[in-house]
């Protein structure tokens, strides 16, 4: 890498490693062991990105199971509709897909809560507050 731009992809890798790593709850001196036996260095920072899929399956073999990607960020604008609807969803004893559904109903398949609008959110909230007044009857 002498003179080259970091490769975004490797570092995702080396972070997804020293993820793991916590995940699985390896002290230093036995991921470094494990490291080496996989990859031959002990550090992430020295392999490449063959070796860095290697040591992630791995941690898969052993048992780790990566975390589902977060969402895409919600735009700031649209986060207190977000945390309504998802006040809502624990009101009515519901998951977070049930809104998803919802959105997914009204706008006929082409949204769901991560792609949603102001518009379509607010019909969500909308419906939401429906089903909570079905269900304590008021």
């Amino acid at each position: 890498m002498s003179g080259k731009q970091p490769d975004p992809f490797r570092k995702g890798l080396i972070a997804s490693v020293k993820i793991a790593q916590k995940d699985m709850a390896l002290d230093d001196a036995t991921y470094r062991d494990l490291l080496q036996s996989v990859t031959g260095y002990d550090s992430a920072a020295k392999c490449t990105v063959p070796q860095l899929k290697a040591m992630l399956a791995e941690f898969r073999a052993k048992g780790w199971t990566p975390r589902p990607r977060r969402p895409k960020a919600v735009p700031p604008e649209l986060r207190p509709l977000h945390g309504k609807i998802a006040a809502l969803c624990v009101a009515v004893g519901r998951p977070i897909a049930y809104a998803d559904a919802i959105i997914r109903r009204q706008s006929k398949n082409s949204a769901e809560l991560g792609t949603a609008d102001r518009a379509q959110l607010t019909a969500c909230v909308a419906a939401l507050v429906r089903q909570q007044a079905r269900e304590t009857g008021g």
